[in-house]
């Protein structure tokens, strides 16, 4: 019996789904593979961008392979209780340029995570 709260692990490869919290692994790339990709990355036509959330986000997509980030749910960073009122503001904003002072207030801590 599975309910609301329980923990489920499901495995990405094989797709079975085990009942409880499961250890995971970090992915290692071998020689082998790496030159299997560097040959797919020579005749693709297509380039594989990452979504990602967080800077980590961003470098684990870029060790695995990623050209680059081809989405970044931006409001996942905001949600930081020192971030968050700024991004109210930006939301409650009641004329144009209230709404531009608080991007200009977002702007910077956007880049600089």
């Amino acid at each position: 019996m599975i309910k609301e709260g329980d923990w489920l692990t499901i495995d990405g490869t094989s797709g079975n789904v085990y009942q409880g919290k499961i250890a995971t692994v970090e992915a290692e790339f071998t020689t082998e593979l790496n030159t299997l990709l560097s040959w797919a990355d020579e005749l693709a036509r297509l380039k594989v961008m990452a979504n990602a959330d967080t800077p980590s986000d961003s470098a684990k997509a870029i060790k695995y392979g990623a050209m680059g980030i081809g989405l970044c749910r931006t409001e996942r960073m905001f949600n930081d209780p020192e971030r968050l009122p700024i991004v109210i503001e930006m939301i409650v904003a009641e004329n144009k340029l209230q709404h531009q002072e608080a991007l200009n207030r977002l702007l910077p801590i956007q880049r600089a995570v």
